[in-house]
């Protein structure tokens, strides 16, 4: 979860952090730090909180340990539940998603 909270922290406050500490040394006419430009990834406050989401519902025994990689890259990346408001529960995602399919609909 640390790992998680520090990928997010450095993607969106690296550029910041290095903005104020340029301005800061410039008062003092020292040189300035010189780092390339780091952009955040589309969405990555929203996968760091669903994998955050993940991992407290499994150490709390409400949702199951999902050991295919597949189906867990598709939990983090079910975009439609950012339309239900909150973040919907691991159980209530994964349960279904290794679920036998039966025949379709005729």
């Amino acid at each position: 979860m640390t790992l998680n909270v520090l990928f997010l922290a450095a993607f969106k406050y690296t550029n910041f952090l290095a903005g104020n500490l340029d301005a800061f040394l410039g008062w003092f006419s020292l040189p300035q730090v010189h780092i390339f430009r780091i952009y955040a990834p589309l969405g990555i406050s929203f996968f760091t909180f669903y994998a955050i989401s993940y991992l407290v519902d499994v150490y709390r025994g409400e949702g199951p340990i999902q050991k295919d990689p597949v189906a867990l890259a598709i939990y983090f990346a079910a975009f439609p539940k950012v339309l239900a408001g909150r973040l919907l529960s691991t159980g209530k995602l994964l349960i279904n998603s290794g679920a036998e399919r039966s025949q379709p609909p005729v």
